[in-house]
């Protein structure tokens, strides 16, 4: 039995490697009946997108996860436009829809290593 509401770490992975398994990990969500999911993505300080968009930067998986939900790449499986996702200034919680056939038995993929392995995660891990 997994718990409603799991947490990933995204801290060392490329933007395009952080919305791909975010895309994945959501959907694993759902099929268990979570209610719930929370991507830790960091650069709570930085408030506005980077100049070089997905590209890369500080603050560029942050800005990603936003237009991803904004542009409801999560569903089926988040709930679309809902109020009650978190975009929080260093993490995400996106709501689920209610799977119609949970399996909270499932397993989870499992993390890819990290493209960046020197990532503020292992410098700093006190602030994680």
């Amino acid at each position: 039995m997994h718990e409603q509401n799991p947490s990933f770490d995204l801290h060392g992975y490329s933007t395009d490697t952080a919305i791909w398994i975010t895309h994945i990990w959501t959907r694993e969500a759902w099929e268990h009946g979570c209610l719930s999911i929370t991507f830790l993505h960091g650069a709570a300080s930085v408030a506005e997108p980077p100049s070089n968009g997905r590209n890369g930067g500080r603050g560029a998986v942050k800005w990603a996860l936003r237009q991803a939900v904004r542009a409801g790449e999560f569903a089926p499986y988040a709930v679309r436009k809902n109020k009650k996702h978190q975009l929080l200034p260093g993490k995400l919680t996106l709501f689920l829809q209610t799977c119609p056939d949970p399996h909270p038995e499932g397993g989870w993929t499992a993390a890819p290593p990290p493209d960046y392995p020197d990532s503020e995660k292992q410098r700093f891990p006190q602030l994680f």
